[in-house]
C-alpha cells in the first residue's frame, strides 16, 4: 500500500534516490493537509539552513587543513537540506496550480473600476427628468438588465452609475466598455477574455464579464456590438456562464448588465440589425432620456450648476449670467445636450477675467446656432482708433497713411491709451475678453495697460 506521507528526508542518511520523484499522498488527502506538511517540512529545513549556516561561518575562520572531513560532511548535509527545500517548494507549486485550475474566477481589483455618480449629481427639476428619475430609482433596487437609450450627451452613464451606486451591488466594481470604442476584431476577448496558450504565447487575461464579478458591467454604445457577438452575448445572459476564448471551461455569471445606445433598437432589429431576443431580454426596464430641447425648465439650473463647478475647479468667480445670455441659452436648441451646455460654460469660465461673476457675453456657438446677428457693442462707434501703442509698429509704408489734425492742445500718447482703455472698460462694464476683441489686441495687453494705469476692471461692472 502506497505510503500516506511523503518519507522526511533526514541529511543524516543523504539525500533521496529520486528528488524528482512524484510526492504520494493518500486518495482522502485534502489541500490544507498537503499545505501543513509542506509548511511543516519547509520549517525544518529552514532551521538547518541556519545550523549550516554558523558552521560553514566557524569553518572559514579556522582554515585548517585537518578540517577536511568536517568541510565534507557540512556539504553533504548541505546538498541534501537543499534538495529537501526543492521538493517542498515543487508540492507548494503544484498546490497553487490546482487552486488556480479549479478557481478560473479570480480576477484582480480594477483600477478605476467604481462608478463615482449617484442620483445626487443629476441636476434639473422638470417633469420629464421626474419621471425618469423614479423609474431609475425602481431600477437600483433590482438586478434584471436596464436598457437606456437617449440622444449623445443626455446623461446616459450617469444614469447607469447612480443606478450601481444605489443598489445592492455599490460595492462592487462598475466595468464599462464602450462597443464603439474598441475594434472589431477585439470585442470579443475584451468582453470574454482569453485562456492561456503555451503555443502562442497568449497569457491568461479576464474579460469585462469577469472584471465585473459582483459588481455592473456597462456595455456602451450595444447598438455597435456586431451581430455575431450579441448572439453570444444573448447566451450568456439566458445560461449565467461565460467562457474564456480558447476554454471551454464555463465560468459563473455574476453581474448585473447596463447597456446604453443613442440608436433606435426597434429599428435595428426590424432591419436585421439587432438580435430580437437580445433587445428583449435587455429592455426588461428601459429609460428613455429626453433631449435637452425638452427640459427647458433645466437648463437655467444646469448652467448655475456647472458656472458653480467649473469656477471652483479654475479657481474663478463667475456664478450667474447676464439676462440676455440666459435667454438665449433657454432658446438654443441644445443639439449635443446637456455634455454640450457644459462644455460651453467651461469655455466661458476659463474665458472669464480675474473677479468677473457675471457671464456676459452669448457664447458663439449659440449666436449661430439662433441666427442671431453677432452682437457689436453700442459704444465702439463712439471709441477712438486703436492707438499705436497698441498695435505693432509702424512702418514707413503706413506713415502716408495718417495724418493729424490739431484742432486743440495735443494729448501725450499715454494720456489717449489710458482715456482709450477707460471708454472701452466702461462701454463693456469690464469684460476683458469683449475690451480686448473690441481693441483688437490680446488680453493680455489689456491687463498690462490696467496695470501700468492702476485701473480694476471690478470699478466698471455695474
Amino acid at each position: 500500500m502506497a505510503p500516506t506521507r511523503r518519507e522526511e528526508l533526514d541529511p543524516e542518511r543523504g539525500a533521496p534516490e529520486s528528488p524528482g520523484g512524484s510526492v504520494d499522498t493518500d486518495g482522502e488527502a485534502t489541500a490544507a493537509d498537503e499545505l501543513a506538511r509542506c509548511r511543516e517540512d519547509v520549517s525544518k529545513d529552514s532551521r538547518r539552513v541556519v545550523d549550516l549556516v554558523s558552521e560553514i561561518h566557524t569553518l572559514l575562520e579556522a582554515r585548517g587543513s585537518e578540517l577536511g572531513s568536517d568541510v565534507a560532511d557540512v556539504h553533504r548535509r548541505l546538498l541534501a537540506t537543499r534538495q529537501s527545500l526543492t521538493l517542498a517548494l515543487d508540492r507548494l507549486t503544484r498546490a497553487c496550480d490546482g487552486l488556480v485550475a479549479t478557481s478560473p474566477v479570480a480576477p484582480q481589483p480594477l483600477i478605476g473600476a467604481t462608478a463615482r455618480f449617484t442620483f445626487a449629481d443629476i441636476v434639473g427639476r422638470s417633469s420629464a427628468l421626474k419621471r425618469r428619475l423614479v423609474l431609475a430609482e425602481a431600477a437600483a433596487r433590482s438586478d434584471s438588465c436596464v436598457l437606456i437609450t437617449g440622444e449623445s450627451g443626455t446623461g446616459k452613464e450617469l444614469f447607469a452609475q447612480a443606478i450601481h451606486n444605489a443598489g445592492p451591488r455599490a460595492r462592487g466594481p462598475f466595468v464599462a466598455l464602450n462597443c464603439a470604442a474598441v475594434p472589431r476584431d477585439h470585442l470579443e476577448g475584451e468582453l470574454f477574455g482569453y485562456a492561456e496558450a503555451a503555443r502562442s504565447g497568449q497569457t491568461a487575461r479576464p474579460g469585462k464579464l469577469e472584471q465585473a464579478r459582483g459588481g455592473t458591467l456597462l456595455l456602451d454604445e450595444i447598438g455597435d456590438l456586431p451581430v455575431s457577438l450579441q448572439t453570444r452575448v444573448l447566451r450568456v445572459l439566458n445560461e449565467g456562464v461565460t467562457q474564456r476564448l480558447g476554454n471551454s471551461t464555463d465560468i459563473e455569471l455574476d453581474c448585473r448588465v447596463v447597456a446604453t445606445t443613442n440608436r433606435d433598437l426597434s429599428i435595428d432589429v426590424a432591419h436585421g440589425q439587432f438580435v430580437q431576443e437580445l433587445y428583449f431580454h435587455l429592455r426588461v426596464i428601459h429609460i428613455d432620456l429626453p433631449p435637452l430641447r425638452e427640459r427647458t425648465d433645466d437648463i437655467a439650473a444646469l448652467a448655475e450648476h456647472f458656472l458653480d463647478l467649473y469656477s471652483e475647479r479654475l479657481g474663478k468667480a463667475v456664478r450667474t449670467a447676464a439676462p440676455d445670455v440666459m435667454d438665449a441659452l433657454l432658446r438654443y436648441p441644445w443639439p449635443g445636450n446637456v455634455r454640450e451646455l457644459e462644455q460651453l460654460v467651461e469655455a466661458e469660465v476659463n474665458a472669464a477675467a480675474p473677479g468677473q461673476t457675471t457671464v456676459l457675453d452669448i457664447p458663439v456657438a449659440v449666436v449661430q446656432g439662433l441666427g442671431m446677428p453677432r452682437r457689436v457693442p453700442t459704444a465702439t462707434a463712439s471709441v477712438p482708433p486703436v492707438p499705436r501703442a497698441f498695435e505693432p509698429p509702424m512702418t514707413a509704408a503706413d506713415s502716408g497713411r495718417f495724418a493729424v489734425t490739431a484742432t486743440g492742445p495735443v494729448k501725450t500718447m499715454s494720456e489717449s491709451e489710458k482715456e482709450l482703455l477707460v471708454a472701452a472698460l466702461t462701454a463693456h462694464r469690464g469684460n476683458i475678453p469683449s475690451v480686448a476683441r473690441a481693441l483688437g489686441v490680446s488680453r493680455g495687453t489689456v491687463y498690462n495697460k490696467m496695470k501700468k494705469f492702476g485701473l480694476d476692471p471690478a470699478d466698471f461692472r455695474f
